[in-house]
Parts: C-alpha cells; structure tokens; sequence
C-alpha cells in the first residue's frame, strides 16, 4: 500500500494516509491543506511514525508530475506559462488534454499537474520537469523536492485567503 502525506497548514507535521483515500474525508475545516506529491511505502510509513516527519525520506515514488508558475510581479507571465506548456503537453508530447489538470493557486501563479500512468523517482521528476519548462521563466523549481507539499484544491490560501480553484 502507498501513503501520502496530509497537512493541515504547511507548519504541521502531518499524518499518512492512504493514497487511494479522499482527502477530503480528513479536512473538516477551512484552513490550508496539503498533500505530498510523492508517495510512501509501508516502510516509509513505519519510519514516518517513529520519527514524526518524512524528511529524510528520499526514495519515494509519483505518478504525477507537477508544474508550478508563480510571479508576484505580473499573474499573467505566470498564466502564459503555464498555458504554453500545457499547449506543449499536448500538442508536441502527446500528452491527452484529460490527464492534465490547471489550477489557480489562489495566489502569484498556476500550477499544471499531470496524472501519468507510471511512478517516477525524484531525479526522473526533477529531469522531466526541467527538461520541459526549463524556458519558462516563472516555474518554480523547489517543485521537484521529494518531500515537497502540494496545497489541495478547494483549500484556502493562507495570505491571499483566496482558494486554489481548478481552471
């Protein structure tokens, strides 16, 4: 079984949940959530609740890739971005417009989040992400971390109190 790890606030330690599970089955309020973009095994999980934290752990796994584009300067380089790679995805990489998903974070940026049908580890991640948006300016490229937190969508932003919405 694969776990992910669920958040309330980017400053809690978290719990691991099921990866097939609803997270929305865990959040009763309207605070920010995150989810991991990696995956844990039931030996990661193990390690996770003797130490209280996944960090360290670096072995994980993802099924997706997530791109994130942020510029607090100017929304619509960020936006540009985002849609340009999106385009690429689909037009160049053969990627198919229902495994992408864009969001607005609620804040500076977009994110793309691209569903695949094999796991990758960090390294194939991070090459993939670099290789494909490496001319976009606005990608952030902390995205790639093997512990990085992604917020969930429909969750409130903590600053801007707007809501990471799917476009």
């Amino acid at each position: 079984m694969l776990y992910q790890a669920l958040r309330e606030t980017v400053k809690s330690k978290g719990i691991l949940i099921p990866y097939d599970d609803n997270v929305f089955n865990y959040i009763k309020n309207n605070k920010d959530f995150y989810v991991s973009l990696y995956q844990y095994t039931e030996e990661q999980k193990k390690l996770f609740e003797e130490k209280g934290t996944v960090s360290g752990i670096r072995d994980t796994t993802t099924n997706r890739l997530v791109f994130d584009f942020d510029s607090k300067a100017d929304l619509n380089k960020a936006k540009a971005d985002a849609l340009s790679l999106a385009l690429e995805l689909v037009n160049t990489h053969d990627v198919s417009e229902s495994a992408i998903q864009a969001y607005f974070s609620g804040s500076k940026g977009f994110a793309l989040e691209v569903n695949l049908k094999d796991r990758l580890n960090p390294e194939q991640v991070r090459n993939i992400v670099h290789h494909l948006a490496k001319d976009r300016e606005t990608l952030d490229t902390q995205i790639v971390d093997p512990n990085r937190i992604i917020r969930v969508p429909n969750t409130i932003h903590p600053v801007s109190n707007l809501y990471k919405v799917p476009l």
